[in-house]
């Protein structure tokens, strides 16, 4: 029912305690929430903490990457929105 994406899917990245996820660029647009604990997230050269409940989004060929610096997990929900 989102104008101009044809699917809507689902992931959950976890995100053990000091792990994380390089900067590369995105495929595709998404929306991101944390559900658990809290990142610190690098997004065009900006980084800011993303703690419980956190919601941000993204478009494609957005540069991004995730890091988890506490000693808890850290769930991070993707919601990809597809134009095919």
């Amino acid at each position: 029912m989102i104008p101009g994406y044809k699917t809507v899917s689902l992931i959950d990245l976890v995100f053990q305690p000091q792990s994380n996820l390089p900067v590369s660029a995105m495929p595709n647009a998404m929306i991101c929430h944390i559900t658990e604990g809290e990142l610190m997230v690098l997004q065009d050269g900006k980084e800011f903490q993303a703690k419980k409940n956190h919601v941000w989004t993204c478009a494609e060929g957005t540069k991004e990457g995730a890091r988890n610096d506490a000693s808890a997990l850290a769930v991070m929900r993707i919601a990809n929105l597809l134009t095919v």
